[in-house]
C-alpha cells in the first residue's frame, strides 16, 4: 500500500486531494493544554530531572512550540473536508476542542457522537500534586447524514499505553506521540482494505504506520521539517517491519490488540 507524507501546511500541500475514504488525524489541542504542557517525557540517564518510578521526568518550561487550535481554526478545517471525506472523519482533542470540532462538524451538516474516549494506562503523573493526572483523550467522530456503508459498532474508547521509547512504536521525542497500537484498532474500526485515509496534521506519521499495517492507503502532511524527516524514517521502517509490536520491540499478538 501507497504512503505520501507532504512538508507544509495542510491547505498548501493538499489541496489537490479531492477525495478520500476516512479523515483521521491528531491536531493541535487547546491553549489550555499548550500552556500547561512541561514536556513530561523519559531522559533516564541524566540525573538534573526528577524521575518517578515509571520513568516520567518533567522539564521545567518545555512547552509544546506550534500553536494551539482556534474555533475559527477547526471550523475552517471541517468545511474544507466534509465535501471530500467520504465516510468516516475522526479528530483527536483534549477536553475543550472535542466540543469545537463537535460545533465544527456539526455546522457541515455532519452527524457528531459523543467523544471516543482514549485512556492512557501509563500516563504521566501531576509532579505538582495539587490534582488528578491527565489520563484521558478524546475523539471526535463524525459522519455525513446519510448511513454509511455499513452497520458495524464500534467501541466508545480505547486503553492504551503511552509510548515513551525511541523504536519502532515508540516515542520518537515529539510531544503527543500516539500509541502505534491503539492506531491499529482505530483504522480496523473505520476503514477497509484499501481505503485512502488523509492526515493532515501527520507528526511522526503514526497513523501512516498504522495505515500500512492493515493494507490502508495513506497521504499525510506535516509542516515541521524535523518533524517531518522522522515520519518519513518511520514510513520507511514500517514498510521493512511491517509487523505491529509493543514498546519493547516485540511482535503483539491478535489478542493483545483486540481483547
Amino acid at each position: 500500500m501507497s504512503a505520501g507524507l507532504r512538508l507544509g501546511h495542510w491547505q498548501d500541500v493538499m489541496a489537490d486531494v479531492e477525495r478520500c475514504d476516512v479523515l483521521l488525524t491528531d491536531p493541535p489541542y487547546s491553549a489550555r493544554t499548550h500552556d500547561g504542557e512541561r514536556g513530561m517525557r523519559p531522559q533516564p540517564n541524566d540525573k538534573k530531572y526528577m524521575t518517578d518510578k515509571a520513568g516520567w521526568t518533567m522539564r521545567p518550561g518545555a512547552a509544546i512550540d506550534y500553536d494551539c487550535i482556534t474555533e475559527a481554526d477547526c471550523d475552517a478545517f471541517a468545511g474544507h473536508w466534509a465535501p471530500r471525506v467520504r465516510s468516516w472523519a475522526l479528530t483527536f482533542g483534549d477536553h475543550h476542542t472535542w466540543r469545537m470540532w463537535e460545533a465544527a462538524w456539526s455546522e457541515t451538516g455532519w452527524y457528531t457522537f459523543a467523544p471516543v474516549v482514549w485512556v492512557k494506562r501509563n500516563a504521566p503523573p501531576r509532579f505538582a500534586g495539587d490534582g488528578p493526572q491527565s489520563s484521558c483523550e478524546y475523539i471526535l467522530v463524525a459522519r455525513p447524514k446519510r448511513r454509511v456503508d455499513d452497520s458495524r459498532s464500534r467501541p466508545g474508547h480505547y486503553l492504551v499505553d503511552v509510548p515513551i521509547r525511541p523504536q519502532d512504536g515508540g516515542s520518537t521525542g515529539v510531544i503527543g506521540t500516539k500509541d502505534v497500537e491503539g492506531l491499529v484498532r482505530v483504522v480496523l474500526d473505520y476503514t477497509r482494505p484499501g481505503d485512502l485515509v488523509v492526515d493532515p496534521f501527520a507528526g511522526t506519521a503514526t497513523v501512516a504506520a498504522a495505515c500500512l499495517r492493515q493494507g490502508r492507503r495513506y497521504i499525510g502532511s506535516e509542516m515541521d521539517p524535523d518533524t517531518h524527516a522522522k515520519g518519513l524514517d518511520r514510513i520507511e521502517a514500517t514498510r521493512q517491519d511491517p509487523v505491529v509490536r509493543d514498546r519493547w520491540g516485540q511482535p503483539r499478538r491478535q489478542k493483545d490488540l483486540f481483547g
